[in-house]
């Protein structure tokens, strides 16, 4: 059944409406930022192994998205950045 004059209206109203929203809030940019990551690892050689270590943090400088929204009804568009705080992380790794 093709769309009436009055529900193509409906529909553009509500696209306006949104629109509108959108850029009350400000959301038509998002803020700059950047992730900074480090790591180091060091390998130890055994006679029937070897061992390697690593350390690392990432997001060393703790920029994040903090308004990331969550649940059912969330928009999944709304993304800009990390969405972790910073994070340590040690390992380690046995190869034979």
């Amino acid at each position: 059944m093709p769309a009436t004059t009055s529900t193509k209206t409906a529909l553009s109203d509500e696209l306006k409406e949104e629109r509108s929203y959108t850029f009350a809030l400000g959301l038509d940019y998002s803020p700059q930022f950047f992730v900074v990551d480090l790591g180091i690892s060091k390998k130890f050689e055994f006679e029937s192994y070897d061992l390697t270590l690593r350390a690392g943090i990432n997001n060393v400088f703790d920029a994040y998205q903090d308004d990331q929204e969550s649940g059912f009804e969330r928009d999944p568009g709304y993304v800009y950045g990390p969405r972790t705080p910073r994070t340590f992380i040690l390992g380690a790794r046995i190869d034979f």
